[in-house]
């Protein structure tokens, strides 16, 4: 099974050294550094979603499906969205996140609630 998300574009680079980075990051993949901001290269990728959730149990956040102004896209159109943005990406922890891509390719509106 795969999944598409963002993710950060080269899995060995190096983390930001400051103090509580590595623990925040150990075992994610997050392009910006929680404690300083800095951001690394982000790309939508394919990725083997056992790698992805490491054996833990996950939920997928439909979140808009009882908001009446939204309403989820078919599965075809969310998957082709998806497929479209395959490749490096503008990241942004504000402006554009993991969450913004989600909600962008179910719903058609990039926005995090975060």
């Amino acid at each position: 099974n795969l999944i598409i998300q963002v993710t950060v574009a080269d899995e060995n680079a190096k983390i930001c050294q400051c103090p509580d980075a590595k623990t925040f990051v150990e075992g994610n993949t997050l392009p910006t550094c929680p404690t300083c901001g800095k951001n690394y290269p982000a790309v939508v990728r394919y990725d083997a979603l056992d790698s992805w959730c490491h054996g833990e149990s996950f939920t997928v956040c439909n979140c808009l499906d009882n908001d009446n102004n939204y309403s989820p896209l078919p599965p075809d159109e969310i998957v082709e969205r998806a497929k479209s943005l395959l490749g490096p990406i503008a990241y942004d922890v504000f402006q554009y996140n993991c969450e913004h891509f989600a909600l962008w390719c179910r719903y058609g509106v990039a926005a995090s609630f975060q």
